[in-house]
């Protein structure tokens, strides 16, 4: 029992207590990340849905997404976009300008595109070139925040490689099942 030798008193546990619950929402998070970019046929039962369940690499393949027939129903598929033959340094902003346009519909639109790290600096480069700053300040070579359309663009290091995830998050909910939430209990030792 190091960490009760090296914390004694109120404070000091406390500040353990905090940092140990930091370090828990750190593992959840990047365990959560990592699920939501599994590949659809390796999720467990009782593991939450990746994106690969509902953006298909092939939308028109025989699935069924939340009980509706992609195959059966187009407006139920996916859009997808491969740049495998295409010049990605010229051709990447207009296909992705393509793509958010293709999948809005009047004033709903996608809110979100998320990256993989390769991806994400490609959209960077290219946002480099066009050299416009929007906020003063202090000039910087790189921007901590990239948006494209209004839209923030995140990177993921479990994103799919050479992908960027067009998405409108009013779509997509986290349902939880309240018998397997955490639940809070009185403090136990560790063993």
């Amino acid at each position: 029992h190091t960490d009760d030798q090296e914390n004694r008193g109120e404070q000091a546990i406390k500040d353990l207590v905090r940092e140990k619950m930091e370090n828990l929402k750190m593992s959840l998070v990047d365990d959560l990340e990592t699920k939501l970019f599994q590949a659809f046929g390796s999720i467990a039962a009782n593991e939450p849905n990746s994106l690969d369940y509902y953006i298909r690499e092939d939308p028109t393949a025989s699935a069924t997404v939340s009980g509706i027939a992609q195959d059966t129903y187009s407006w139920w598929q996916n859009k997808i976009k491969d740049m495998v033959n295409l010049d990605v340094s010229v051709q990447l902003l207009d296909q992705l300008r393509t793509m958010i346009n293709n999948c809005s519909s009047g004033l709903d639109r996608p809110n979100l595109l998320v990256a993989d790290q390769s991806s994400f600096e490609k959209v960077e480069d290219e946002t480099l070139e066009q050299k416009i700053i929007t906020q003063g300040g202090t000039g910087d070579a790189m921007f901590d925040t990239i948006r494209f359309h209004g839209l923030d663009i995140v990177w993921s290091p479990s994103a799919v490689a050479n992908s960027i995830y067009v998405l409108n998050l009013r779509y997509l909910r986290w349902i939880t099942n309240s018998d397997f939430d955490f639940n809070m209990t009185e403090w136990k030792p560790a063993q």
